[in-house]
């Protein structure tokens, strides 16, 4: 228990950083710069996830629409419920959703429709096994 503990200081420590120096950027050269954000599935798994994003916004004077939180697709599977709760209260505070890295799990399109997603990026590896297929089918 003393590992979860300490990567979500972690986490904290990284969403508190990247939100300052978020501040800091638009302060000085673009208002409306977005920052992208991994979050592992432990640290949104706890209990207070959505209560801790929202006071380190408010500490840092960042607007949530600009925030993007990315979550890996092998991260959410078997939980696409729960998360979708938690992903819809953040869409509801104007926080943005990605699922990375789609592909490298179950990979399906069905739970993304269940999802609040605003982006998905997809892993390379569907997209260099498809552009060798298409190569290979142009050859004979």
């Amino acid at each position: 228990m003393r590992g979860l503990k300490e990567q979500a200081a972690i986490e904290q420590w990284m969403l508190n950083t990247a939100f300052n120096e978020l501040q800091v950027l638009q302060s000085h050269y673009l208002s409306s710069l977005k920052i992208a954000i991994a979050v592992s599935k432990d640290y949104v798994y706890q209990d207070n996830f959505v209560e801790t994003i929202q006071t380190q916004l408010q500490q840092a004077g960042i607007d949530p629409s600009l925030v993007i939180l990315g979550i890996q697709e092998s991260d959410i599977l078997g939980a696409e419920e729960a998360l979708s709760t938690t992903f819809e209260t953040l869409k509801d505070h104007g926080i943005q959703i990605a699922l990375e890295d789609f592909g490298t799990g179950y990979s399906s399109v069905t739970y993304l429709s269940r999802l609040p997603l605003h982006y998905l990026t997809v892993d390379r590896a569907i997209i260099d096994r498809k552009s060798t297929r298409l190569n290979s089918s142009h050859r004979t």
